[in-house]
Formats: structure tokens, C-alpha cells, sequence
């Protein structure tokens, strides 16, 4: 943690990983099942005692996760995730940069975009803390170093 580049190295999502990262390939193997909208497999990924925090709040259990997790609609408007960078944190945490998309249903269009950060905590090689309530990459990293 305590600035190890080691631990915190890149993993280029969608592009294979920079070394042989077990946790951040969870992430990405979640991240992809949430691409497809493949919410028994995104089940799956998830700790039993899952809590996940984001703008809305705080949620708990599976059920409960996948739900959030759902990309929103907003009458002509759809969201869609795009994964920056992946990035493990320690021995137990994943850090990840990207943007919320809203795209415009009918054509596709970009309509607005806003970054943000992820912070993932992994048990028994599944997520059990979901937080998406950071501004960068950056913040969630340093959630981490503070605890």
C-alpha cells in the first residue's frame, strides 16, 4: 500500500492485464458481466455479505447490488460505463478510473460525461465492499492507504 508501485500497478482493462493480477482480473471479469448486463454472472462475483456505496447510498446483498449495479435509463437517455484503468491496491483492493456515459437512446450520441472512481475490496475471491462515491482513481487509492 504505502506507495508500493508494485502493488499498485496498471492493468489496462479490455487489453490484458500489465502483470498476472488475480484481484484485478475479478474485477475485470465483473466489470465485463456489467458490460452485458449478464446479472446471474455479475451474482456470482459478489461476496454474500456484499455492501456497496455509491451517490444513492448504501446497499447490501447480492440482490441488492445487482439491482444498483443496472445501467439507468432516463427517458431518451442511457447510461453506459467506460473502464479507464484497473488497478490493484494491496493484497485485497482494486481502484478503478471511469466515466459515466449518457448517451442519447436514439442515436447513440454522447449527451454528457463525468469521471469517477471505484474502489473494490475482494474476500474469498469475491467483492465484498463496492464503493463508487470518489472523484478519481486517485481518491479511491487513497481511501485505502488511509485505513
Amino acid at each position: 500500500m504505502e506507495g508500493d508501485a508494485e502493488a499498485a500497478a496498471p492493468v489496462n482493462a479490455g487489453r490484458g492485464p500489465a502483470r498476472d493480477c488475480a484481484n484485478a482480473e475479478v474485477i475485470r471479469r465483473l466489470l465485463e458481466s456489467l458490460r452485458l448486463q449478464d446479472h446471474e454472472t455479475t451474482a456470482t462475483m459478489l461476496h454474500p455479505q456484499v455492501e456497496a456505496r455509491g451517490r444513492k447510498g448504501w446497499f447490501s446483498g447480492v440482490d441488492q447490488v445487482v439491482d444498483w449495479a443496472r445501467p439507468s435509463a432516463d427517458g431518451h437517455l442511457v447510461s453506459r460505463v467506460e473502464v479507464d484503468e484497473v488497478r490493484e491496491v494491496g493484497d485485497r483492493h482494486v481502484a478503478v478510473a471511469a466515466r459515466r456515459q449518457w448517451r442519447w437512446r436514439e442515436s447513440d450520441e454522447l449527451a454528457d460525461e463525468a469521471e469517477f472512481g471505484v474502489l473494490f475490496e475482494l474476500r474469498d475471491g469475491r467483492v465484498y465492499r463496492w464503493r463508487q462515491d470518489f472523484e478519481t482513481i486517485v481518491d479511491a487509492i487513497d481511501a485505502v492507504e488511509a485505513t
